[in-house]
């Protein structure tokens, strides 16, 4: 599932590979395991309690610096629908930014497979909501 998953988001024009399956970051936190949020937590000190839709209007209403710029170690917010879940929407941890439109992300659960941590090239800021620096 994981091949075919990985498939149909290189065709999507995305590219990357699996990290380690499992593999956190050093921060614990209260999300739910192995959700896309869970994994962004444990990279980045997170002072909200949301899904990722959530994460956006949270950081800007707690006084975070936001944007519509890529850059390393931002958190990423997408909203819902388009390639990321129809009811809560994605975040990833940006790892390196390749140009204006393109950065590199960690993430969990992208695949649909809690827990699976990968890492791949977004090449477009089409969907994004924003930056959290």
């Amino acid at each position: 599932a994981a091949a075919a998953a990985a498939a149909a988001a290189a065709a999507r024009g995305y590219g990357g590979g699996l990290l380690q399956p499992y593999a956190f970051g050093p921060i614990n936190d209260y999300y739910p395991w192995g959700q896309c949020t869970w994994y962004v937590a444990s990279l980045r000190t997170v002072t909200w309690m949301a899904n990722a839709n959530g994460w956006f209007p949270d950081a800007v209403n707690q006084g975070y610096s936001t944007g519509m710029t890529p850059e390393a170690g931002a958190i990423v917010v997408w909203g819902p629908g388009h390639g990321y879940s129809a009811l809560y929407g994605h975040v990833a941890y940006v790892v390196a930014v390749n140009g204006p439109n393109s950065f590199t992300v960690d993430e969990a659960n992208y695949y649909d497979i809690p827990g699976q941590v990968d890492q791949r090239r977004v090449n477009t800021l089409s969907d994004v909501e924003g930056f959290i620096y």
